[in-house]
């Protein structure tokens, strides 16, 4: 899956996808359920073997 130009944030606290719709582009915001997770999942930052940043989804779920 390729995403051009999304923005996001990195902080302490985790990372947040920053973008929102607007009129001219309704679908620039990055929506949970054009994607194959769900709210409660959970992920472990790693990286893989490129050396790039991989948040690897565990098998653990918490309930928001």
């Amino acid at each position: 899956m390729l995403y051009i130009d999304y923005k996001f944030e990195m902080a302490e606290a985790g990372l947040t996808f920053t973008d929102i719709g607007t009129t001219l582009e309704p679908d620039r915001l990055l929506k949970i359920e054009n994607t194959p997770f769900r709210i409660g999942d959970t992920f472990v930052l790693t990286q893989n073997s490129n050396g790039n940043l991989f948040f690897r989804k565990t098998d653990r779920r918490e309930t928001l």
